[in-house]
């Protein structure tokens, strides 16, 4: 009686493959997610000593977008781990490239690149 061949576990479908790929993808994002969410919720500087008007800042619209682009990034890493867990590598990759996306735009907004 011959036995079925074990079939081999893929490395990044486990628990702990999938959370380290979720890590690497908020260590990404969180910069970019922070920022945007930071810059929605903080009012600029005032300058009404300098200048005698006072500058109200972005417009709401503007603020509930950064708002909205912060929070969308901060479910990025989730959805890399629920791809990973279901074994999906095209769609992990998708998302991981789409997190790269995202840390290249925060290093633009802070100025780095």
């Amino acid at each position: 009686m011959t036995r079925a061949p074990k079939a081999r576990v893929i490395w990044w479908s486990t628990w702990p493959g999938a959370l380290a790929l979720g890590l690497v993808a908020l260590a990404m994002v969180i910069f970019t997610a922070g920022g945007l969410i930071l810059l929605a919720l903080l009012s600029p500087p005032d300058s009404s000593g300098l200048e005698g008007a006072v500058e109200s800042g972005p417009p709401i619209a503007v603020r509930l977008l950064w708002m909205v682009l912060g929070v969308a990034g901060l479910a990025l890493p989730p959805v890399v781990v629920v791809m990973a867990r279901r074994a999906w590598l095209g769609w992990t990759l998708v998302v991981l490239a789409i997190c790269v996306f995202v840390m290249a735009a925060g290093l633009l907004m802070l100025g780095v690149l």
